[in-house]
């Protein structure tokens, strides 16, 4: 999980322009995360808690659509 949202964060600036090499810098300004890790976490939480998943994907998305 944390793999995966540190992975989403570093190719959060290169996501439409691929750095197109190995030595990039993975934290440059401007690096978030992105609606991957907002939907993924409600996912992670709906499996270990049992829950609806399509009401907590829904409580996240309205959530973090939300953000200026």
């Amino acid at each position: 999980m944390i793999g995966a949202i540190i992975g989403d964060i570093i190719g959060s600036t290169y996501e439409f322009d691929n750095a197109g090499r190995y030595d990039f810098d993975p934290f440059p300004p401007g690096s978030d995360f992105t609606d991957d890790t907002v939907l993924t976490v409600p996912i992670a939480g709906a499996i270990l808690s049992s829950s609806n998943y399509a009401g907590l994907v829904r409580d996240y998305a309205i959530k973090f659509s939300q953000i200026p």
